[in-house]
């Protein structure tokens, strides 16, 4: 294993301990993390940044890169264009819970990454 992929979109807090097990990974097998930020926004809101800034610190032991990709139809798809492309051998996404009104209208990223990719997925639980 050499490449890990971490998509988010940085709408939500990361805790170091919930990037633990990546972290763990990539040290055992001498991998690299990359943070994989779609967006339809050009800038980060103050949330995100502050966001952004606290996985940049959990990180900051571990080597690792940004990619942003703002242009695309459905999510699943970029990140499955991405894995193959990036030769990524395992892909990490932090489940978040939704309300009932969020998940009628949020696209399932997890449900569907999960049928198009071909490599091993790590669902990391949302910290409360």
């Amino acid at each position: 294993m050499k490449n890990i992929l971490v998509a988010t979109d940085f709408s939500h807090e990361a805790y170091c301990a919930l990037f633990y097990a990546t972290k763990l990974l990539a040290s055992l097998f001498d991998a690299s993390i990359r943070i994989m930020h779609i967006t339809e926004e050009e800038m980060l809101n103050s949330k995100q940044e502050s966001n952004q800034k606290l996985l940049e610190d959990c990180l900051n032991a571990t080597v690792h890169s940004y990619h942003k990709v703002r242009e695309f139809d459905d999510k699943a798809l970029v990140i499955e264009s991405f894995l193959e492309k990036q030769h990524i051998d395992l892909f990490a996404m932090v489940h978040h819970k939704h309300s009932f009104l969020e998940m009628l209208v949020r696209e399932p990223v997890i449900n569907d990454i999960s049928i198009y990719a071909a490599i091993p997925m790590l669902i990391l639980p949302e910290q409360n």
